[in-house]
């Protein structure tokens, strides 16, 4: 049976049951009805529809209700005993003691409501099994799903020189796949290369006077003689 046909027959039963309690026989033999389409060899179903034949006074029906219950579990001794006591009423088998106490029908109903407890803690049990069966298969693909964009997003940022974004991406991935090399390789180059531009900056320089212009030296013009003081002039012919 398909985990959703559990879910959906123990829904069934819940509520039939609540109908048989609050003495709608017509809405808890439909739902039994139900229940059986999806079970045919529920013995809570059949139970619960033999105890609404046996309350409507349809004392065949109710026997072969209870006689399948009994066929499907051969160790329901309350089921046994109300098969007794309504076989013994058509005169099929003599009644005996436990069958004729006035709280036999009672009994039968505790026993169904217990069966209904046992069908329910079994399908929630049931479902609880494959909610962390699932849950655990829909993280995987999750995970897988992170690596692979993570992967990506280092390799795209590596390569653009967004090597802050590439160590992220690349330790994410390998949070999740400590033996991916690829990650590994990406994480590390990525991580010398922020260390190598992290360096102190450079001192800043200095401004010192600008240097001299050099120019070429000058040619010195000659400048006339200056004469002695008392010597006479010599006049050129």
């Amino acid at each position: 049976m398909r985990p959703e046909q559990e879910r959906e027959l123990k829904r069934i039963l819940d509520e039939a049951f609540r109908a048989f309690e609050s003495g709608d026989d017509a809405t808890a033999r439909r739902l039994c009805r139900d229940a059986l389409a999806i079970d045919p060899d529920s013995s809570t179903a059949h139970s619960l529809m033999g105890l609404i034949y046996d309350r409507e006074g349809r004392a065949a029906e109710a026997t072969g209700e209870f006689a399948r219950v009994v066929t499907l579990n051969p160790n329901s001794d309350a089921e046994r005993r109300t098969l007794r006591r309504l076989r013994g009423q058509r005169g099929a088998e003599p009644l005996d003691e436990e069958s004729e106490r006035p709280g036999g029908a009672i009994i039968a109903v505790a026993a169904v409501a217990a069966l209904v407890v046992f069908a329910s803690i079994f399908l929630a049990s049931r479902m609880i099994s494959h909610w962390v069966r699932d849950k655990s298969e829909n993280n995987v693909i999750v995970a897988s799903a992170n690596v692979e964009e993570d992967l990506a997003l280092a390799r795209e940022a590596f390569d653009a020189g967004r090597y802050q974004t590439a160590m992220e991406a690349s330790a994410r991935v390998l949070r999740v796949e400590p033996d991916n090399q690829v990650a590994r390789e990406i994480y590390e180059r990525s991580q010398a290369f922020l260390r190598g531009t992290q360096q102190p900056p450079a001192p800043p320089v200095t401004q010192t006077a600008p240097a001299p212009i050099q120019t070429a030296p000058q040619p010195v013009q000659s400048q006339p003689a200056i004469p002695q003081a008392g010597a006479p002039a010599v006049a050129v012919a």
